[in-house]
């Protein structure tokens, strides 16, 4: 087997090895008679080739001729684009650009819009008017702009316009919409958006500090433990944040859960040193009053000191094993409702135990 050579639209020549040519395929193209002369200029199918390039070529020309003359005598801007595009040999491509030009500059002209210079300028291969169009563009964008009056008609501009002649004006304008819809929504959310939004940050202060005053209004309105670490959560300028930590003490140091609610929101604050004298007092007082119950219980029931000392051990043991489940209650995410279930049941264990303890040292 010999090599073989493959033309551009996919017809194959084979060299067998005694030297002959075995044509595979059928030659149709001028590209492929171009190829197999170039390639076996003295093959015996060479002359054929030949002529068929010859037709070929003739025949590509008639056509760019057929084309041109119907771009001509319809005198379009379709017309004339069509030549351009389709046209192989491009014969007539300099004067077809220059009709081209003049018929986009009579219709954009004509029309007179916005619009039509845009396309003036998208379809236009020469450009001779582009500095005018230009500045039309701009003249009717602007124009357009501003009789919208609105945010997203600036930022049109913005981003269309060519020159960019009004630029300045067309940010201020946004920014003094977006500040005048902020204010006449005032709440949190249109003030948030206003300092997203903005480029030139003119009210931004103006907008933390009224958000923060919202977010107080709020917070007090609403009068709960949530609203007020809310507020402290989300506020820049914690302006009321004292004031928010003594509302939310008074609101939770009489619960068990209000500790860890207060030490969640103020792991350091200023009633941190109360909670823990708290939980002191809670952990000593109810040992000491365990005591004096196991001394009455001996005394009452004529117990020996043994006795009352091992009732008391067991008591205090129990509260204190109330005391850790508690906590532990708590730090797992548990309820003032799962305190007082342990509470009781815990209760109901002393009852218990003091019974047991009291029919033992009876019998």
């Amino acid at each position: 087997m010999g090599d073989i050579s493959i033309s551009p639209s996919g017809a194959k020549f084979e060299v067998k090895e005694d030297g002959s040519i075995l044509r595979l395929g059928q030659i149709s193209t001028i590209d492929e008679c171009m190829l197999y002369l170039r390639l076996y200029p003295n093959d015996p199918f060479a002359k054929h080739a030949q002529d068929l390039l010859t037709q070929l070529q003739e025949e590509e020309k008639t056509e760019e001729i057929s084309l041109w003359n119907y771009a001509t005598s319809v005198d379009t801007i379709a017309s004339y684009r069509k030549y351009i595009l389709f046209s192989k040999l491009k014969l007539y491509l300099d004067e077809a650009k220059s009709k081209l030009e003049t018929r986009l500059w009579t219709w954009a002209t004509a029309l007179n819009t916005l619009y039509a210079y845009q396309e003036y300028l998208r379809l236009s291969l020469l450009k001779v008017h582009q500095d005018e169009a230009l500045k039309i563009i701009e003249y009717e964008l602007w124009l357009e702009t501003c009789n919208s009056n609105s945010i997203n008609a600036y930022q049109v501009y913005l981003k269309e316009s060519p020159l960019q002649s009004h630029r300045n004006e067309a940010i201020e304008s946004i920014e003094s919409l977006l500040w005048e819809r902020a204010c006449n929504s005032n709440s949190i959310d249109a003030y948030k958006k206003y300092i997203k939004a903005s480029k030139l940050k003119t009210h931004k202060d103006e907008a933390i500090e009224i958000i923060e005053n919202l977010l107080w209004e709020s917070a007090c309105d609403s009068n709960s433990i949530g609203e007020y670490e809310e507020y402290i959560k989300t506020s820049k300028l914690k302006a009321h944040i004292d004031e928010a930590e003594n509302r939310i003490w008074k609101q939770s140091h009489f619960f068990w859960d209000g500790y860890y609610n207060y030490l969640d929101v103020f792991p350091m604050g200023k009633y941190v040193n109360q909670i823990h004298l708290r939980k002191i007092l809670i952990a000593i007082i109810p040992h000491i009053l365990l005591w004096t119950i196991g001394i009455l219980l001996s005394t009452n029931c004529q117990m020996e000191e043994l006795w009352a000392f091992f009732l008391f051990l067991c008591l205090s043991a129990m509260y204190m094993g109330v005391y850790a489940l508690i906590e532990i209650n708590r730090a797992e995410g548990g309820s003032t409702f799962g305190f007082v279930v342990i509470f009781l049941l815990t209760l109901g264990a002393f009852c218990g135990a003091s019974a047991i303890i009291s029919i033992l040292v009876s019998t």
